[in-house]
């Protein structure tokens, strides 16, 4: 007959929905953990090559530098990268501080961070080429200033857009009134006039200081949700806005666009936010009335302004340690669950603290321990977890702080396991993981003599064999053997005694976090 090999086109990935792993990833610099000292890490995201990518500025000089890494997937600096794997920006002899990096699809990295000039404060875009320098051309020379260089300003947070334009988010602070403002950039690095009043829109609802620390867009990029603090010289409450793409307030969400929250009328703090089919999610904290003491929730909204009944308790998930906790940061997988990383005091010490909540606002007690993974980088100070993200090994990676303020000398990155989807498109959206893009799995011999066994093999030392399990389907569809386990990789696929007719077949191979189809022929 004549031979052939069919395409197959995945279309669709089956996701665990048991437990998640939340452990150590080991085969991250053999420990999962790494600790630099000298300076602080702020922002963190991976690459298409699943490269480690951290943002901060140093301890080691007089005036603060920016610096960028690039860690391998084993934990080790990519010396492809700037200089032994570490890019240093200095831009003017002033202080300078990275706050948040993202990985683009043409291998390019965006960033945002603050730069001084005197005692004025200015935040900036940039952006990097694959290997480490400033891109040139983006901005002017490779910069983007979003503000006058006589007001305070900071951009904490941004996200790129389907089609390339940035949306920064932050404060400015004018004749001593600081505001929450979004920015927004072009592609190539120019400020958008058309948005808002020549490029940016400032938010402020009567409050003596107010700021955003986060923001987020849908997956068609036309919905812009802004999260941060607000004072009023009493108390702190958390602040929601949300406008489209021309930075008009969006109406439909609270009447206004605008959204004040305290919960249960106590201080309140929101640091994250992401946004899923139908609900806004936001993490943070709230401080206790009776206790004081700064406990973790998250919230979630419709989008119309109103807390969603269905999830957690009447729309909140709260946190039951008694003592300090808050979540800073908050990710969605593809089955809208929600990673949440920050920090817990356990034992006299502030420590790395990272969740798992599902989309119903409810404790996924299979994630690490009762839900939660919590762990010490030095045993001598705090630490809080300052930003996280996916990386397409089906993990997670944070950075964060150990120590406070003017001791603040120390940066921890970990890496963990979650077994489940995680890598992000470019548009926001999620595809299946590592086994399924790596083409990790092979079968032989193909074609195959009838009445010859078939065999199976990964080439990775991640795949975990007894998570797999195998499947044969025939050309018209038919499954022709109920699902098998193999106890080694030389084991014959095929039961016991088994004949295939000529033809053409498919085999199903499916793991705890994608299924991969293979064709093979037998002749």
């Amino acid at each position: 007959m004549k031979k052939n090999l069919i395409l197959i086109v995945l279309f669709a990935a089956i996701l665990r929905t048991t437990a998640q792993n939340g452990t150590l990833d080991l085969s991250f610099n053999s420990t999962g953990i790494i600790n630099s000292s000298d300076e602080t890490a702020n922002g963190i995201t991976t690459d298409k090559n699943n490269k480690v990518m951290v943002i901060g500025h140093d301890r080691e000089s007089s005036t603060l530098n920016i610096f960028v890494k690039r860690y391998l997937t084993n934990g080790n600096l990519d010396n492809s990268f700037g200089t032994n794997g570490r890019l240093n920006i200095d831009l003017n002899d002033d202080y300078d501080y990275g706050r948040c990096i993202k990985a683009l699809d043409n291998g390019k990295y965006l960033i945002s961070g603050q730069n001084s000039v005197g005692p004025y404060f200015r935040p900036f875009v940039a952006r990097i080429t694959s290997d480490g320098i400033i891109d040139s051309t983006f901005g002017t020379d490779g910069i983007c200033l979003l503000s006058a260089p006589l007001d305070n300003s900071d951009a904490w947070a941004f996200e790129v857009s389907p089609s390339g334009s940035i949306y920064a988010a932050g404060y400015i602070t004018t004749n001593w009134v600081t505001q929450s403002i979004i920015w927004k950039v072009n592609p190539n690095g120019t400020i958008n006039s058309a948005f808002g009043n020549n490029g940016s829109v400032v938010i402020n609802v009567n409050t003596n200081a107010e700021r955003l620390l986060d923001i987020a867009m849908n997956d068609t990029g036309k919905m812009i949700v802004g999260v941060g603090t607000s004072y009023n010289g009493s108390y702190n409450s958390a602040t929601i806005v949300m406008l489209d793409t021309n930075g008009n307030m969006n109406t439909n969400f609270n009447a206004s666009g605008y959204l004040k929250y305290r919960y249960n009328t106590s201080e309140t703090r929101l640091y994250g936010v992401s946004i899923a089919d139908k609900q806004l999610v936001f993490a943070g904290n709230y401080i206790n009335d009776s206790s004081y003491n700064t406990h973790a929730i998250v919230c979630a909204f419709l989008f119309n302004g109103a807390l969603n009944s269905s999830f957690g308790n009447a729309g909140i998930w709260t946190d039951s340690v008694n003592t300090n906790s808050s979540f800073t940061e908050i990710l969605k997988d593809c089955k809208d669950n929600f990673f949440l990383g920050g920090y817990v005091s356990q034992n006299s010490n502030v420590q790395f603290r990272v969740g798992k909540i599902t989309s119903k606002g409810l404790m996924d007690a299979n994630f690490g321990n009762n839900g939660y993974f919590s762990r010490r980088i030095n045993n001598n100070y705090d630490e809080v977890i300052e930003a996280m993200a996916f990386s397409s090994d089906s993990a997670i990676v944070v950075c964060g702080r150990i120590n406070s303020g003017d001791l603040l000398t120390t940066s921890g990155i970990m890496k963990l396991k979650v077994n489940g989807c995680s890598k992000q498109n470019s548009d926001g959206s999620f595809i299946a993981q590592t086994l399924i893009e790596k083409s990790i799995y092979v079968i032989y011999p193909n074609p195959l003599k009838s009445g010859m066994p078939l065999y199976f093999k990964a080439n990775s030392n991640e795949v975990q064999l007894n998570e797999l399990t195998f499947q044969i389907i025939s050309y018209d569809g038919k499954a022709l053997f109920s699902p098998i386990k193999l106890e080694d990789q030389n084991a014959n696929i095929l039961p016991d005694s088994t004949y295939l007719a000529k033809g053409i077949y498919q085999l199903i191979i499916r793991s705890a976090t994608s299924v991969q189809v293979q064709s093979f022929v037998v002749e």
